[in-house]
Order: structure tokens, then C-alpha cells, then sequence
């Protein structure tokens, strides 16, 4: 099988950005959900958040971004394997092939897991899926564990129904998403820049108006 190690990369984040501590408020008090599904246009600093919870918690963990054009829910279930692969000593070689074989394979061993584990897929909507897919995908989140939380962001709607399993489901969207007031007046600490009212906390403007002070109301308009 084919991996692309970039994917595994954790975007790092500095002291520029803000920390999200009203979001990070919100998935700790859902930390044992099944599913953490933060779905945003872009541009609302999804990336990030899940990069600052990453960091945050002390758990096992696995970080996959899904590429652009390039990546399909075959692609997902192999760079999931190698991951836990170079995590756990215990994991077989994965030698399967069709997409049974290979959901089953990764279900059999994260149900077998004592610990809690958290899989981070950042950039989901990039995942090419055709209905056939649909269904494995259902059952790797169904049948993983209750110990596997499963952490996704994207910008569409997420390419399964969820709702049948609200009570292990939390899903962050765009509001949520926003700069709090207290965030916003943080983000433009020690400047002059005064007129960010009208951003609404959209993340993607306020940072337009923070690089470009002179022609915010461009940005804002």
C-alpha cells in the first residue's frame, strides 16, 4: 500500500494564534462521544482547533489530513492501519485488500483496545466516496469501541447519517466555530485596529483585517 507520510504531519501552531479555550471547553465535555464532528466553511480556523485539542489532551492519539483529489476511503483505512501500526507492537501486517477485509481488520483491533484512543481526520471532505464505501465507513464508526472517538473536520456534510446515534455525537459548527468576544479583543491586542465589530468573530475576516488595517472595510463589505 501505498502512504504518504505528509499527512501524518500535526500543523503546529504559535503564540499568533488564539487559544480557542470556549471550544476546548466544548470537547472535553464531550470527550467520550463516539464522534466530534466540527463542520465549518472554510476559513473558521477548523484546522487549528483540532491541532490546539491534539496537543491538549493526554491520550493515545493519530493525526491523518486527507489530501486533495488523491485520497478515497481506501486510502483513509490504510494510513489509519500503518498509524496504529507504528503505535501499537501487537498489530498484524495488513496484507488484506478489499474493503471488508480491511474495515474488519481495524474494528477487530481497535475493539480489543483497553485504552481510550482519539483519530483525527482533518480536511474529510477531501475523502472521494462512492455509496459502496458509505456503509464500511458506518460500520468502522459503529462497531470500533466505545474506547475510539473518532474526530472529524470538514467543510460538507458529512457522506453518512449520523442522527440515529445522536446520545454518542457531538457536532461543532460554524457558530460555535466564531471568536467569542473575549477571543476577538485577545486577536487584536496591542494594535490600533478598532473597527472588527461588523466580522461577526469569522475567523478568515478578522484576520484579513488584521493583515490588511487600511482596507478592512473592503474585507468586510
Amino acid at each position: 500500500m501505498d502512504i504518504m507520510n505528509f499527512i501524518y504531519n500535526v500543523p503546529y501552531y504559535d503564540e499568533d494564534f488564539i487559544f480557542r479555550k470556549n471550544l476546548i471547553n466544548i470537547f472535553h465535555k464531550n470527550l467520550k462521544k463516539s464522534v466530534i464532528l466540527v463542520k465549518a466553511p472554510l476559513g473558521y480556523g477548523k484546522t487549528v482547533f483540532l491541532s490546539q485539542i491534539f496537543y491538549e489532551i493526554n491520550y493515545k492519539k493519530i493525526w491523518i489530513t486527507c489530501p486533495e483529489f488523491c485520497f478515497d476511503f481506501s486510502s483513509l483505512l490504510n494510513h489509519i492501519f500503518f498509524s496504529l501500526n507504528s503505535s501499537f507492537s501487537d498489530l498484524i501486517p495488513f496484507s488484506l485488500k478489499s474493503l471488508n477485509e480491511k474495515t474488519a481488520e481495524i474494528i477487530d483491533f481497535l475493539s480489543s483496545l483497553k485504552e481510550d484512543i482519539y483519530i483525527f481526520i482533518d480536511s474529510f471532505e477531501n475523502i472521494l466516496f462512492d455509496e459502496y464505501e458509505k456503509k464500511y465507513l458506518l460500520l468502522l464508526i459503529n462497531f470500533s469501541g466505545e474506547n475510539v472517538h473518532y474526530i472529524f473536520a470538514t467543510n460538507k456534510d458529512f457522506p453518512v447519517p449520523l442522527l440515529k446515534h445522536i446520545n454518542k455525537i457531538k457536532e461543532i459548527d460554524k457558530n460555535e466555530m466564531k471568536f467569542t468576544d473575549s477571543e476577538t479583543k485577545k486577536f487584536f491586542n496591542g494594535t490600533k485596529i478598532k473597527n472588527y465589530d461588523s466580522a461577526g468573530g469569522y475567523p478568515l475576516i478578522l484576520n484579513l483585517i488584521k493583515m490588511f488595517p487600511g482596507n478592512s472595510k473592503n474585507y468586510i463589505e
